[in-house]
C-alpha cells in the first residue's frame, strides 16, 4: 500500500483528554493579570495541582463504563478553573511541571501545552523541552498510557528525523493495541500521509491497513527529511517492499490454513470471544504460520505470565502489532484464505475464509499467490466470485 497523500489530524484522532482540554483553553483570554509575588507561588502550586487532578479524573472517567459516567467528573470538568488563569502564569506552571513534576502532573501539563502550541499558539514552542521529553520517553516504562500518549504528542511538536525514529521505535514496546493504533495516527500526521480508515472499515481490513502503514514507516524511518516548517519529505523511492513469506513460512501455512484463520479471528475479536485455553492451543498449532517463529514464541511467553487485569484479546493484538515489520502477517492470512478455498471441506472454515476475503479486500492477493499451484489461483477466484455474488444480492 502506498501512503502518499497529505493529511491533517481530525479531532477523532486526537486523544480525548487533549481535545477536551482544548475546549476549555480555546476561550482562555491572554490578558495578563498582575499577581503579587507572595501569592504567585501559591497560584502556581494550585495550577499544578489542577494538572494532577485532571489526569486522575480522566483516568477514572475512561475506566468507568459509559452508562455510569453521568455524574463522574472528567478531565475537562476538573480543568474548568484554568479558564481564569492568566497565560503567563499558566506557561510558568507548565514549565515547572514538565521539568520537575511526576507522571500524573506532567500528563496534565503536557495536555495543556500540546493544545496551546498545536492549536491556539498562545504559548510559544519551547526548544528546551525537547531533550527533556526525549529523556522521559526513553526511560518510560509504559505502565501509564495517558502519560506515554502525552509525551508522544508533545514530541510531535518537534518534527525531525531523530524525533521520528524515536516515535517509530516506540511502536513494538506499546503494551496495548489501542495505544498502537493512536500512535500510528500520530506518526501518519508527522510524516504527512493519510491512513484510510473509516467507521465502515472492518476489523480485518483495519488491521491490514495499520500493519501496512506500520511496516512502511518502519522501513523508511531513516529516509525522511524535515524542512524548517516541520514538513516531511521522503528521500528517494520506497525502501523495498517489506518482508515476504519464505518457502518455510508458506509450508507452515499450507499445513493448517484453517487454524491460521481462526487464530487471526481470535486475535481481532472482543475479549469474551477468545479464551486462554483456545488461544494457547491455536498459537501452539499455527502461531508460527501466522506470526513467524519469533512472533509465536513472543505470544506464547506472554500467555504464560500470570493473568492480570488486561483482556486477553488486547494483549494478543498488541503482540500482533509488535511483530509487524518483521513478518508479513497479513500475507499469511491471504495465503491461508486461498488454501482453505482450494482444499478445505469444512463448511465453517470455508465460511470464515469467505468472510475474511470480503473483509480484507486486499489488492495484494495476486502477489502473495505468485508461484502457488494453479488450483489455488482458480479456487480463490471462485471464492471471490461467491463474495461478489453475495454482495449483489
Amino acid at each position: 500500500m502506498e501512503f502518499l497523500s497529505r493529511s491533517r489530524l481530525s479531532e477523532s484522532r486526537i486523544p480525548r483528554f487533549l481535545a477536551t482540554i482544548g475546549a476549555v483553553l480555546g476561550v482562555l483570554t491572554s490578558t495578563v493579570h498582575s499577581v503579587e509575588s507572595g501569592s504567585r507561588d501559591a497560584e502556581l502550586k494550585r495550577i499544578r495541582s489542577i494538572f494532577t487532578e485532571s489526569t486522575r479524573a480522566e483516568v477514572r472517567y475512561d475506566a468507568t463504563p459509559k452508562q455510569d459516567r453521568n455524574n463522574l467528573p472528567s478531565g475537562y470538568t476538573v480543568s474548568l478553573p484554568l479558564l481564569k488563569v492568566p497565560v503567563d502564569l499558566l506557561a510558568e506552571a507548565i514549565d515547572q511541571s514538565i521539568r520537575s513534576g511526576d507522571r500524573e502532573e506532567v500528563a496534565g501539563a503536557l495536555a495543556t501545552y500540546n493544545e496551546f502550541v498545536f492549536q491556539n499558539r498562545k504559548i510559544p514552542l519551547n526548544p528546551a523541552y525537547l531533550p527533556i521529553l526525549r529523556d522521559r520517553l526513553i526511560h518510560d516504562d509504559l505502565s501509564f498510557s495517558l502519560y506515554t500518549t502525552q509525551l508522544a504528542w508533545a514530541l510531535r511538536l518537534y518534527p525531525s528525523k531523530e524525533t521520528l525514529i524515536l516515535l517509530v521505535d516506540l511502536i513494538p514496546r506499546l503494551p496495548r493495541a489501542e495505544q498502537r493504533e493512536q500512535h500510528l495516527y500520530l506518526l501518519s500526521d508527522l510524516v504527512g500521509v493519510d491512513i484510510p480508515i473509516s467507521t465502515t472499515t472492518t476489523p480485518l481490513e483495519k488491521e491490514r491497513i495499520l500493519s501496512s502503514f506500520q511496516s512502511w514507516v518502519e522501513r523508511n524511518k531513516d529516509r525522511f527529511e524535515f524542512d524548517q516548517k516541520g514538513r516531511a519529505r521522503l528521500a528517494g523511492g520506497d525502501a523495498g517492499g517489506g518482508p515476504r513469506l519464505s518457502a518455510g513460512d508458506r509450508e507452515r501455512i499450507r499445513k493448517d490454513p484453517a487454524c491460521v484463520l481462526r487464530l487471526i479471528q481470535g486475535m481481532l475479536a472482543d475479549s469474551e470471544e477468545v479464551s486462554q485455553v483456545d488461544a494457547k492451543e491455536l498459537v501452539g498449532r499455527c502461531g508460527a504460520a501466522l506470526l513467524g517463529e519469533e512472533g509465536a514464541k513472543m505470544v506464547l511467553e506472554a500467555m504464560e505470565q500470570p493473568p492480570g487485569t488486561s483482556e486477553l484479546s488486547w494483549d494478543l493484538q498488541a503482540r500482533l502489532g509488535s511483530v509487524q515489520g518483521r513478518y508479513p502477517v497479513m500475507d499469511a492470512v491471504l495465503l491461508a484464505i486461498a488454501y482453505v478455498a482450494a482444499y478445505e471441506q469444512d463448511p465453517a472454515a470455508r465460511s470464515l475464509a469467505r468472510q475474511m476475503l470480503h473483509d480484507l479486500a486486499s489488492p495484494e492477493i495476486a502477489r502473495v499467490l505468485k508461484g502457488e499451484p494453479r488450483i489455488v489461483h482458480q479456487k480463490i477466484k471462485e471464492l471471490d466470485n461467491e463474495v461478489a455474488s453475495g454482495e449483489r444480492r
